[in-house]
């Protein structure tokens, strides 16, 4: 059985009582700051970093980053309740790295539960 990340983190914020916006409202929207902690995430360079965010947003890329920590550097098993969170853990992690496509990949797969304020 598989589950999309999307709804895997849904039910991970409904099971946790709280909302993007919560998790929006403790998390960095320095690009500085988010530059930073993809750093510690990932191996992609600054310049890939800078792009990310001029591109996305730092709203989006803060709910990646949660999605990254929670579904899959915190969870090497790849799976949620029991199913295999879609996209694997091998499509998002390279060579024990966070890869680039990896994180476009959590992001488009998350953008539209993303509310604008």
């Amino acid at each position: 059985m598989y589950i999309s990340l999307r709804d895997a983190l849904k039910d991970f914020l409904k099971e946790h009582n709280i909302t993007i916006n919560d998790i929006l409202e403790v998390m960095d929207e320095d690009p500085e700051g988010i530059i930073k902690a993809l750093q510690k995430r990932t191996g992609i360079s600054r310049s890939d970093l800078e792009e990310l965010i001029s591109k996305y947003g730092g709203k989006k890329i803060n709910v990646a980053i949660l999605a990254l920590q929670v579904f899959y550097l915190n969870n090497p098993s790849g799976m949620y309740k029991g199913k295999m969170i879609i996209p694997e853990r091998d499509e998002i992690i390279r060579n024990g790295k966070v890869s680039i496509d990896g994180i476009r990949r959590i992001i488009l797969e998350v953008e539209p539960r993303i509310s604008r304020k």
